[in-house]
């Protein structure tokens, strides 16, 4: 049959034959939905207002669907979603039930695109009440999804009112799925407008629901509120208790995945974990102050959660960023913990040094040391460490190592603190008497070698030890046997330590070409890594370190030193100073700069460099370009699996794929 002949059998009076002509017009909508010009959509149009049968009608919406995306304007411009609406009221349940799911279906595709048209028939209200009253689940799917289409500015213009029928729908116990509706929908709008939540005063309900509601559905979609919250307003949290909520769940949520692997309880988990990331990234005084101190132990349940997420990867990569970014500043406490201190030892000696997890560890390591020494107060601890830095070293050696830090640093750390000192002179003979070889070998680190003299000279080792070769003549000689050791060899090891005994003594402070240097590399840096300036110098750090101590005792360098790096104060610049930067011209238009800034450090950073040559980290790129991230006003990352991306990026990425190209988990564009 013909499109005309179709049409034209639309307006036969027997109903069996308009139901036979609307069938073949679907047919051939869905063939070649190019055949219908405006007239002919118009026609359909006119026919859906009056026709009565449901067959018919479901043909017709059809048609309506598959023409709609080359009529998309001749349809928003001719009023459909106000016929769709009818159709819908009339076939919300019984023989017509088909009916009012395609016609809420077809709502949901044309919301987003009748902005004028939602507005006028209020569209959001008459979905609230397709949520609240349909028993039909997939009519209640497509009306949340439709919720999801209509232009964010309207959701936002009538939050309130959805929050309120939201927190209703969560309130009716014997009803699951319109509970879940209610949760789902909450989710929405504390995506798009998070401030609506100040102002209804329902975060501590979300709380609640996210730690006691016995429905997994719902916890999941609570979790997703609350992350959108932080994201974009965590002040909201103030006085709250989102903290205690956030880490019991997640201990609750690993006992669940323990028993039955669910992939519910594991999107609640990442998201939960990656909550407590964002806000320990954007105001960890939310997860350390409030009504959550008084609760729980947040660095024991840390500690906790992080042993337990062995098997969870991403779950344990989220939860360790999140302590990097808790463990500075005021925050530091809770990293005070000796749980902690040996999960993170057992995450070092299982990692390679390629896995991020291993440096922020390692970084982790490194701050207890800084700030907690009296956790490292026993020789057990300092003999796991040591075992770790000489299985570094030795790995150095080979040129196959990934990272600057190293376990090493912990004791270097100790050293150049009062009390790690007192640890070390305190321990490190016992050590030494139980594993002789473990202590000679740390002791050869290059960064260690002042360490080892003080200890020799202050009595606390025998000087025997500072007359050790080093480790890896060591493993040379023990790894042959007697007789097939040439005597050339010998003779070469023998002349070898000749010549060095024959060199001058090395010098114990810095020379003035060094210094010379100093000053060159303060005039250029306002913060720097004093493994990096010790590098650049040709100097051991203690020396170095030595040296810095008496400028600042002169009072010619104000400076700081703190957890490995050096701070300086700078003067500000003179007048010849001022008109010479400001003769330096900007980037032409459309070029790149060359630097950027560490969103890790914020020390200046090429674009061309991997990783930060201040801090050691790995320079954040994005996941969809490959570039590097030049600062964090265009840093965002997916709240679920934490991958980075360009603002920009991920978000046109999002509103085109609907997934997060890393995770795949569906996401809402912004």
């Amino acid at each position: 049959m013909e499109l005309n002949e179709c049409l034209t059998g639309l307006t036969n009076e027997n109903p069996l034959a308009r139901r036979a002509a609307a069938r073949e017009l679907s047919d051939l909508a869905e063939s070649d939905p190019k055949k219908f010009n405006d007239d002919d959509v118009g026609t359909v149009i006119r026919v859906l207002r009056e026709e009565e049968d449901t067959s018919t009608v479901d043909h017709l919406l059809h048609v309506i669907e598959y023409v709609s995306p080359a009529k998309l304007n001749y349809l928003v411009n001719t009023g459909v979603l106000r016929v769709l609406v009818d159709i819908f009221m009339k076939n919300m349940g019984g023989v017509g039930a088909a009916v009012g799911r395609e016609a809420m279906r077809l709502i949901s595709l044309l919301a987003q695109s009748d902005k004028e048209g939602a507005e006028k028939l209020d569209l959001i209200g008459f979905i609230l009440r397709a949520l609240s009253s349909s028993t039909d689940p997939y009519i209640r799917w497509y009306a949340s999804m439709g919720l999801r289409k209509i232009d964010s500015s309207l959701i936002q213009k009538e939050a309130e009112e959805i929050i309120e029928y939201s927190t209703n729908a969560m309130a009716k116990e014997n009803d699951e799925i319109t509970r879940v509706s209610g949760a789902l929908t909450l989710s929405l709008v504390a995506f798009l407008a998070p401030e609506a939540f100040a102002v209804t005063k329902v975060v501590d309900l979300l709380t609640k629901a996210l730690l006691n509601d016995s429905n997994p559905e719902i916890q999941s979609c609570v979790a997703l509120a609350l992350q959108s919250i932080a994201r974009k307003d965590p002040s909201q949290f103030k006085d709250t208790k989102i903290a205690e909520t956030l880490f019991k769940t997640l201990i609750n949520k690993l006992d669940a995945l323990e028993k039955k692997n669910d992939r519910i309880e594991r999107e609640t988990l990442v998201t939960v974990a990656s909550t407590i990331s964002i806000l320990a990234l954007k105001d960890p005084s939310i997860l350390a102050g409030g009504r959550a101190i008084e609760q729980i132990d947040l660095g024991e349940v840390i500690s906790k959660a992080l042993e337990r997420s062995e098997g969870e990867s991403e779950i344990r990569s989220i939860l360790i960023s999140a302590l990097v970014d808790l463990s500075s500043g005021r925050t530091s406490e809770y990293i005070n913990n000796k749980e902690l201190l040996e999960v993170l030892l057992k995450l070092i000696e299982g990692s390679e040094e390629e896995d991020t997890n291993y440096r922020s560890a390692l970084l982790l390591l490194n701050r207890m040391a800084s700030t907690y020494p009296i956790l490292f107060s026993s020789w057990p601890t300092l003999e796991k460490v040591a075992t770790l830095a000489v299985k570094r070293e030795a790995i150095r050696e080979k040129g196959d190592a990934k990272s600057k830090l190293s376990p090493a640093d912990v004791f270097a750390l100790l050293w150049h603190s009062e009390k790690g000192s007192e640890i070390l002179i305190d321990n490190l003979p016992k050590l030494h008497q139980d594993n002789p070889e473990l202590v000679e070998h740390l002791l050869q680190v290059d960064s260690l070698r002042s360490i080892q003299g003080s200890l020799v000279q202050g009595g606390v080792l025998s000087a025997e030890v500072e007359r050790k070769p080093k480790p890896a003549l060591v493993a040379a000689e023990k790894a042959k046997p007697e007789e097939e050791i040439s005597r050339e060899e010998r003779a070469s090891a023998v002349a070898a330590e000749a010549v060095e005994k024959g060199k001058p003594p090395k010098p114990k402070g810095l020379s003035d070409k060094q210094k010379s240097l100093l000053q060159e590399i303060f005039r250029k840096n306002t913060e720097i890594r004093l493994s990096k300036l010790a590098e650049k110098l040709d100097v051991n750090e203690a020396i170095l370190t030595e040296a810095l101590a008496k400028l600042i005792g002169s009072g010619r360098l104000p400076y700081k030193i703190q957890d490995g790096m050096l701070y300086i104060k700078k003067p500000p610049p003179t007048p010849a100073e001022i008109v010479a930067e400001e003769a330096k011209l900007p980037p032409k238009h459309g070029e790149k700069e060359s630097v950027a800034k560490c969103i890790w450090c914020k020390a200046a950073l090429s674009l061309v460099d991997d990783k930060c040559t201040t801090c050691g980290r790995k320079a954040a790129r994005c996941f969809i370009c490959n570039e590097i991230i030049p600062n964090e006003a265009e840093l965002d990352k997916c709240p679920f699996c934490g991958t980075l991306f360009h603002r920009e990026h991920y978000r046109k990425w999002a509103e085109v794929k609907k997934y997060c190209p890393k995770c795949r988990i569906p996401i809402v564009p912004s």
